[in-house]
């Protein structure tokens, strides 16, 4: 059944020129800009290994950091929930909403992970993404295709048809700006009506809680700042020892996702969100990722810093995009991921369909060995297999 499922799911995306051609050219323009990146920033290079040790320190003492969060944060009066499940994570959430709020979130792999949006919709909640890419597949009803890029698989011409059919009314799709602003105009309405905000965080500091974002819309500014209520939805395996680590990762991950400088990087101070009369929760996921980095196997997976340098290089993702990997975390990174957060048996058509080629370690900006770790989960493959005759 899974292999079927995995079969169709690639044909779909190998004989669809448009999507191919979307993923196309965005692996092109990262591979011309990261090139030139390394070149005017060949500091970034250097960084990269001191966040390797960063993350590495994290990684090994992720328990005391735990810890030591929570209590900083309960001290603070924030309201902090381990989850040790995804569905644990969606009860706590929506225990918190309830039912007939307005909703507004911004781009976060872990609220994908939980499939959050459309459990909030279906419980009774007007929930809109503002991230654009993400605007875009929640009216397609769809699925990010990159965890950085979401919607490289859908062309102007596509998006242009949808906002049409949605809005009612004609978009041309040379006119890329004027859809761009209908939608800035449109979720700035949704913005003021919120009761909720939910957001992620590319990274947690403990010394100073706080969270650390990236983006380049100025959309997660308004999506913490403007609604009463907050809620910080991220996972263990985020956090940093001191502000000044995170912005580190925050650097690195940027300069790897393929931006010099990102539009905006935030530090969300949960002290002055509380001075403001915020109503702030922090949601911390684990949902396998403990047992991920216990296993001396695969702990090296749990260094990911989600920058998406591996997956622009993988020579699969290149060809069917994010079909390959687990259904959140695509690549190579993802099937490893995957194969902890959602169960080995589940994923793996995507661990025999990596080619073994490298170039994602080689992309990688911490240096993480994925291909040895792809080959030790088909290890455990066989050893499911037998067990399960």
């Amino acid at each position: 059944m899974m292999w079927s499922k995995y079969v169709k799911s690639i044909s779909s995306m190998l004989y669809d020129k448009v999507k191919r051609l979307g993923v196309e050219r965005t692996v092109t323009y990262y591979e011309n800009d990261i090139e030139k990146i390394l070149e005017e920033y060949p500091e970034t290079v250097e960084l990269a290994n001191e966040v390797r040790k960063i993350r590495e320190y994290s990684i090994k003492n992720n328990g005391y950091l735990l810890d030591k969060l929570v209590k900083k944060c309960m001290r603070l009066g924030v309201d902090v929930y381990i989850a040790s499940t995804r569905d644990d994570a969606v009860k706590y959430i929506m225990d918190v909403v309830g039912v007939g709020k307005t909703v507004v979130k911004s781009k976060s792999m872990v609220s994908e992970e939980l499939d959050l949006r459309r459990k909030l919709v279906d419980s009774g909640n007007d929930v809109w993404e503002t991230d654009l890419g993400e605007f875009i597949l929640q009216l397609a009803d769809d699925y990010p295709m990159h965890i950085v890029t979401p919607s490289i698989h859908y062309s102007k011409e596509r998006v242009a048809k949808l906002f049409t059919r949605y809005f009612k009314r004609e978009f041309k799709p040379e006119n890329v700006e004027e859809m761009v602003k209908y939608v800035s105009d449109f979720l700035r309405k949704k913005y003021f009506e919120a009761e909720y905000g939910v957001i992620g965080s590319n990274s947690v500091s403990v010394e100073e809680p706080a969270s650390l974002l990236i983006h380049n819309e100025g959309n997660i500014s308004m999506t913490y700042s403007t609604p009463e209520n907050l809620i910080i939805l991220t996972d263990i395996l985020k956090l940093a020892p001191t502000i000044k680590d995170s912005i580190k990762i925050a650097l690195v991950t940027s300069r790897y996702a393929g931006y010099r400088i990102a539009g905006y990087y935030d530090i969300i101070y949960y002290k002055a969100l509380l001075n403001r009369g915020k109503n702030l929760h922090l949601v911390l996921l684990d949902g396998g990722r403990s047992k991920l980095i216990a296993d001396k196997d695969f702990w090296e997976a749990g260094l990911c810093i989600k920058c998406g340098a591996c997956m622009y290089a993988c020579t699969i993702f290149q060809l069917v995009g994010g079909v390959f990997g687990g259904p959140f975390y695509p690549s190579g990174i993802g099937a490893i991921i995957t194969s902890f957060t959602f169960g080995l048996e589940e994923n793996i058509p995507s661990i025999y369909n990596c080619l073994l080629d490298g170039r994602c370690r080689v992309a990688c900006p911490i240096d993480i060995d994925i291909p040895s770790m792809i080959l030790k989960l088909r290890n455990r493959v066989v050893d499911y297999t037998r067990r399960s005759m």
